[in-house]
């Protein structure tokens, strides 16, 4: 079995924008995090606080529960430097299984049972809030600094547990790389956004045009 897995990553700071979370599914965007895989592999987390910021865009905790958990890094920093170490082993087991779904081949032990018990510690801290309106709110407040991955690992467990078709896709784009859900008829979307890595592989193409006729132009001319 081929090795796939998430490669060496440079952590540089990032501020994180909605157009970031392009992937199709929550999951995915946090291994999406991981930037660069096919050029220059950069961690766009670079630390607790950046962890935090992605949540907060990405909404999958309630905002009370980011909140708390910015309070306890602050008062703790070797704390969320820690569970941010266990969040990104987390991605790296998610990096390796929605890979290795997409080459149709078995899943990793190793990947597996990381994200199984990220999944048993979040099952057994689920707490049902009830709000007036009647609605049950999840609570993943027991699992402290952990909440984020242990939300994440919720997610990942549901979509990779599903039948996926083929959807799964990587972005051809220059220093790209991303995984997103492909929901085209013909399952052939090479982009994770034609806003960015698609448009920019058009100003690519234009522009090696312009410059091939500019060349094709100069030979002419016997310049």
């Amino acid at each position: 079995m081929p090795d796939i897995s998430l490669p060496t990553l440079r952590i540089v700071p990032h501020r994180f924008r909605r157009q970031d979370l392009c992937a199709g599914h929550v999951a995915l965007d946090f291994v999406n995090t991981a930037a660069g895989l096919n050029r220059d592999p950069r961690d766009w987390i670079e630390n607790f606080p950046g962890l935090i910021d992605w949540a907060k865009m990405a909404g999958i905790l309630d905002p009370e529960l980011i909140e708390s958990s910015a309070d306890h890094d602050r008062a703790d920093p070797a704390a969320g430097a820690a569970a941010l170490d266990r969040a990104r082993a987390l991605r790296s087991a998610l990096y390796t299984l929605v890979h290795h779904r997409r080459a149709a081949l078995a899943s990793p032990a190793d990947a597996v049972a990381t994200l199984q018990l990220w999944c048993r510690r979040a099952g057994a801290a689920l707490t049902l809030v009830p709000q007036e309106s009647g609605i049950l709110r999840k609570s993943l407040s027991a699992c402290g600094l952990d909440a984020v991955a242990a939300a994440v690992a919720i997610e990942a467990a549901d979509l990779l547990s599903r039948p996926l078709d083929n959807m799964l896709g990587i972005c051809g784009g220059h220093n790209c790389g991303w995984v997103f859900i492909d929901t085209s008829a013909t399952r052939r979307r090479r982009w994770c956004d034609m806003k960015t890595c698609g448009n920019a592989a058009k100003a690519s193409r234009h522009y090696a045009r312009m410059r091939d006729g500019r060349a094709a132009e100069r030979t002419a001319l016997g310049r």
